[in-house]
């Protein structure tokens, strides 16, 4: 299955013993790849408009002789709509054995407008659920300032950002730079929040030239995204030039009837 679409896996340790009689049941649940204890509910995220499947894995912890026909149903609904999400799947299954089950593309049409939204999953001998939110916000982004307008050779970069989210909270934040060729000089994981980005000028140096970066000016790019999947790209162009050459001074002519001075440094 595409990891993007999973939202559940529902499994049972083989080491698990049960009755003498065939007996399908659901012991603990994921959403997202975390773990919901039983009897015990956490809230998960998802992005509004985002399909995903629900995969549970089923097994028959009954006596091997026995064998299993049961009806797996998967509900979700919320105390807000009477819409509901509800499907089911039947499973056959002889003694110690198991069985993925898939309810594909159930959450596509959940809004945000909604929340929060219960999810179920049951059997005729056992059930867990989980609270689910829909997200259909991105995080924000914003770059408050840059220190330097122009950056030299021995100069040091230094970006003041911001990156919030207001329901799923922050999962990751990356920065990317771009010289004036479009060449990527730097990548990095930063500080979900608001920081202080600092970097030396030699840092952007694309070609690896002994820490000579492109002359021109320079493309930022920050990328957040939210725990739900939501993503939100800040672009901000000509933020800043680096200028590695030293300045020239000539002298045009002068008066040689004049008495010329001799400086010292």
């Amino acid at each position: 299955m595409n990891d993007d679409k999973e939202l559940i896996a529902v499994f049972i340790p083989d080491h698990l013993l049960g009755s003498q009689q065939a007996n399908l049941q659901v012991i603990s649940l994921r959403i997202k790849g975390e773990k919901i204890p039983l009897n015990e509910p956490v809230s998960h995220y998802i992005a509004e408009g985002k399909e995903h499947d629900v995969t549970a894995f089923i097994h028959n912890t009954g006596f091997l002789k026995g064998e299993g026909i049961v009806t797996l149903t998967l509900r979700i609904k919320n105390n807000k709509s009477d819409k509901e999400v509800s499907e089911n799947q039947s499973v056959s299954l002889a003694g110690y054995s198991g069985q993925t089950v898939t309810f594909s593309d159930v959450t596509g049409n959940l809004k945000e407008e909604n929340n929060p939204y219960s999810l179920e999953i049951s059997t005729m001998h056992s059930s867990i659920s989980g609270d689910l939110y829909v997200d259909g916000t991105k995080p924000e982004v914003s770059i408050n300032s840059i220190t330097t307008e122009y950056l030299s050779k021995d100069g040091t970069l230094a970006i003041d950002y911001e990156t919030t989210d207001d329901l799923s909270g922050l999962c990751q934040t990356d920065i990317t730079i771009l010289n004036n060729k479009g060449e990527t000089v730097l990548i990095d994981k930063i500080t979900n929040g608001s920081g202080t980005l600092e970097y030396a000028c030699s840092r952007l140096d694309s070609l690896k030239n002994g820490g000579n970066p492109e002359e021109g000016s320079y493309l930022i790019i920050i990328v957040t995204v939210d725990k739900a999947g939501n993503t939100k790209r800040f672009f901000m162009d000509n933020t800043f030039t680096v200028d590695t050459t030293p300045p020239e001074t000539v002298i045009n002519s002068f008066n040689s009837e004049k008495p010329i001075y001799k400086f010292r440094y």
